[in-house]
């Protein structure tokens, strides 16, 4: 029969004890004990922790060619590439697969291809920022100070790493 209210209730430091102490009673491999203790930690870790910074993206310009994404590609391992301004601003990102089959790999990208991005606070605690990149259904978002600076980008990827290792 259904029940109508919750039977227990846990705070994240009962939980964080519990997974503890089931590792040390040998309930849990040490990877799993991990991944749990990982997964508690996304609610008090800021998005932040994962940026990836300016520096550190392989991006795009405006009037990049799919004949220059697939090349990227290929030299990179990557899929989706940061388009970015002269002046720095992410204005969306590329997925390379959107662009194989476009006839004219000498032409720029058109820009309805481009994916959006979505904008994070940098002070958004990760498990809220999976949730946010999954409603909108995008692989890279880009992160923001609270005046609207954009100090880089999170990749879902390195998010969803924190969960399964």
């Amino acid at each position: 029969e259904p029940k109508d209210e919750v039977e227990a209730v846990f705070t994240s430091e009962q939980l964080n004890r519990l997974v503890e102490d089931s590792g040390q009673a040998g309930l849990l491999d040490p990877k799993e004990q991990e991944r749990l203790e990982d997964a508690l930690e996304l609610g008090s870790r800021p998005v932040t922790d994962v940026l990836l910074d300016h520096g550190s993206l392989v991006t795009v310009g405006p009037s990049v060619t799919p004949g220059q994404v697939v090349a990227l590609t290929a030299r990179t391992g990557y899929s989706r590439f940061p388009v970015v301004a002269e002046n720095g601003a992410f204005m969306g990102y590329l997925h390379v697969k959107d662009v194989l089959d476009l006839e004219e790999s000498e032409r720029a990208v058109p820009q309805h291809l481009w994916r959006h991005m979505t904008t994070l606070s940098s002070e958004l605690p990760l498990d809220d920022a999976l949730t946010v990149m999954r409603r909108a259904a995008t692989h890279l978002a880009q992160v923001a100070d609270a005046s609207g600076t954009a100090l880089g980008l999170v990749a879902l990827e390195d998010v969803l790493e924190l969960l399964v290792g």
